[in-house]
């Protein structure tokens, strides 16, 4: 197979050298084309967020921001932070579920990092802001206190 499209280049190469006036002619105006019709038609217009069509109109995660906005009284962007706890997997197949110490350890101490970590936020006029999660969650901070409860009062 690889021969035979070595040949056809091979083809293509004694056209260009037998005839290169032509060739070259030919390059311009299929580029000459192309330019007019890319410049004619304009760029493409990229849609990356949920709101802007990179998702389907009727998709779930567009019913979820509006519920979001809604809870919210529809002041400003919505936002929200989820971790999700998995037992893992143990050897032989099975696996301790999230309310075995261990489980909920690892998954506790990695939710007090995520939350208690202090970050820094360059504003649109340069300005420096530092916060942690709980500067932004309020409401809601104390979403997962009743997991807490649980585990301290098992």
């Amino acid at each position: 197979m690889l021969t035979g499209l070595g040949n056809k280049f091979g083809l293509v190469g004694a056209l260009v050298g037998r005839f290169p006036r032509w060739s070259m002619a030919i390059t311009s105006v299929v580029s000459l084309l192309l330019l007019s019709s890319a410049l004619l038609l304009g760029t493409p217009r990229l849609e990356l967020s949920l709101d802007a069509g990179f998702v389907p109109a009727d998709a779930p995660s567009h019913e979820e921001i509006r519920a979001q906005k809604a809870f919210f009284n529809a002041t400003g962007e919505s936002w929200y932070m989820a971790l999700f706890g998995v037992a893992k997997e143990r050897a032989g197949g099975e696996g301790e579920g999230m309310l075995e110490d261990r489980e909920f350890g690892e998954f506790n101490d990695f939710y007090n990092h995520v939350t208690a970590k202090r970050r820094s936020l360059v504003l649109e006029n340069g300005t420096t802001v530092e916060f942690v999660y709980t500067d932004l969650c309020q409401p809601l901070c104390d979403i997962n206190d009743q997991m807490q409860k649980l585990m301290d009062h098992r």
